[in-house]
């Protein structure tokens, strides 16, 4: 029942040069210029650092692998100063059977809280906890899984280790001072906006910006009684199937979960927010509110994992965010008249 001018603003972000200062991209705690080191008293293999995991970027990088003896295997990150976070990306090979994470504000030896704990962890996942304040915190992965025939989990591997404070939207005041700032001044059609704006009556220029949105991008047909519901109800159960890799998530979801190394996982990465516009159709053609409701709820919560990085070149940036970008656009173009229309989407 929200987010029109979020919806344009993540238009304008990927569209015009300079919009997406509004929208940062969050930075990942677990840097070595931002003071963090990593130890562990595992045993691990070869020569390997485990701070070879740290990255001074806004995206992940290297990994470590634990040698594959008889041992509890722990990371211990100290991030210099105590930081707020509630988010980590984390990847593992070997298929170890359980990830978790603790936090300490008194030292690096503890005590520790439990603020997460993940069951058999895929290749890739984005886990979520409530806020946690602390300096310290600990990985575990724990011990190797031995049966009478093999080692069920082999030389167990972290890679793409990121910590960090997840991305919150901006609001109605600040998206519509974005947009007042990016639109030309002298369009016709605008002069209501330009003039609550310049009034610094930020809730209605946002008013007066959709009224003239829905004057000139006109809906294509009218609703059907007979429009089909069942795409829109497989998502709301959070039926996810991209690439015939088929899992079960709903909000808050995990967009950037891999259970394996599949290239079909990477190849459909991209592709991932196409169920944002199922239950702004099926909203259109039933006006039932739970499907507006539905919007939402996953649109606020693909935006806030997916923010648009303000670089997006160099070592440790995330260069293949550009295609990301291009494909949200899409995404966004193709419901905006009705999403403008909308009766129940409020105009932030």
């Amino acid at each position: 029942m929200r987010s029109l001018v979020i919806y344009l603003a993540s238009f304008l972000a990927v569209a015009l040069p300079g919009a997406e200062s509004a929208m940062c991209y969050p930075r990942n705690y677990l840097s070595a210029k931002l003071g963090a080191r990593i130890t562990t008293q595992a045993k691990l293999g070869g020569d390997a650092d485990p701070n070879a995991i740290l990255s001074d970027g806004p995206i992940s990088r290297g990994r470590v692998r634990f040698a594959d003896v008889e041992q509890e295997r722990f990371l211990t990150v100290d991030l210099g100063v105590q930081r707020e976070f509630d988010r980590v990306e984390i990847g593992t090979g070997g298929q170890p059977k359980r990830i978790t994470i603790a936090v300490s504000r008194v030292g690096h030896s503890g005590p520790y809280e439990s603020v997460c704990e993940i069951q058999d962890p895929g290749f890739f996942q984005t886990l979520r906890f409530p806020l946690a304040s602390a300096r310290y915190v600990k990985f575990d992965f724990g011990s190797p899984v031995r049966d009478a025939l093999r080692r069920a989990d082999k030389g167990c591997i972290v890679h793409s280790l990121r910590l960090y404070k997840g991305y919150e939207h901006p609001g109605l005041v600040e998206v519509t001072k974005l947009l007042h700032g990016r639109i030309q001044p002298n369009l016709a059609g605008l002069e209501n906006f330009h003039k609550a704006a310049e009034a610094g009556d930020w809730p209605k220029a946002c008013r007066e910006l959709r009224a003239y949105f829905a004057s000139v991008k006109k809906l294509q047909g009218p609703p059907s009684s007979s429009y089909d519901l069942s795409g829109a109800q497989s998502f709301l159960e959070g039926s996810l199937n991209f690439a015939g890799l088929a899992r079960t998530d709903t909000v808050p979801i995990d967009w950037a979960y891999m259970k394996t190394t599949d290239w079909y996982e990477h190849k459909n990465f991209l592709n991932r927010g196409s169920p944002l516009g199922v239950p702004v159709d099926a909203y259109y053609h039933t006006g039932d509110t739970k499907w507006s409701d539905f919007f939402r709820d996953i649109f606020y919560d693909w935006v806030d994992a997916n923010p648009k990085p303000t670089v997006m070149s160099g070592p440790d940036y995330p260069t293949w965010r550009t295609l990301d970008s291009a494909a949200r656009l899409g995404w966004i173009v193709s419901r905006f008249a009705k999403v403008t229309a909308g009766k129940d989407i409020e105009d932030e």
